[in-house]
């Protein structure tokens, strides 16, 4: 089965650009092979406040997505840096989660 990947605006906006165009290449293929065929073999769950959501490691950077089963989608959250919690405390900035 084939999932439909819908990005936050953010991501296409703010996190994508900051990324190295090489590094931007290898976390969009991996989406778009890994998400898009089998979300849920991929990734880990998260904890909340995030735990509705998944991270999926691609090099030095962290995909924050979630799964909806009901709609065949997968929605990317935010990207990011995986040297720390930032990418988490971005994610949960745009849910409106403190």
């Amino acid at each position: 089965m084939t999932w439909t990947v819908v990005f936050h605006p953010k991501v296409l906006e703010k996190d994508l650009p900051r990324i190295p165009r090489a590094e931007q290449e290898k976390i969009v293929r991996a989406i778009e092979r890994r998400l898009g065929l089998a979300p849920e073999s991929y990734g880990k769950p998260l904890r909340p406040p995030l735990s509705a959501f998944r991270r999926l490691r691609v090099g030095d950077y962290r995909v924050i997505y979630r799964v909806e089963r009901s709609r065949v989608i997968v929605q990317v959250l935010c990207v990011g840096i995986r040297r720390d919690a930032e990418v988490y405390a971005e994610a949960a900035r745009r849910l409106g989660t403190p």
